[in-house]
């Protein structure tokens, strides 16, 4: 049975394929094989970009991910072949 782990932040990006910013968040999926699945999903409409944008990486990738929220974001949305708007940054 797959696991919802969780979301990212939404990000102001569009995909390689597209000339239109959306604000885009990623989902993060534990499935039965022990990978986890990252898939874009719309903030107003979640299904918006499903099954285009979907990925797998192992549990160790996801584990080592950025732990700041937007570099967990912008990590997840790139490997998904979207480009951010703008760098989002931090002030500590």
């Amino acid at each position: 049975m797959n696991t919802l782990l969780g979301y990212s932040l939404g990000l102001l990006c569009r995909h390689k394929r597209s000339t239109i910013f959306s604000t885009v968040r990623a989902e993060f999926i534990r499935t039965e094989e022990n990978t986890v699945q990252i898939t874009a999903v719309g903030q107003k409409n979640p299904r918006k970009f499903l099954p285009t944008s979907r990925t797998e990486i192992s549990l160790d990738e996801y584990i080592e991910r950025p732990k700041n929220q937007i570099a967990e974001a912008e990590w997840a949305l790139k490997k998904l072949g979207f480009f951010i708007k703008q760098p989002h940054t931090t002030t500590n």
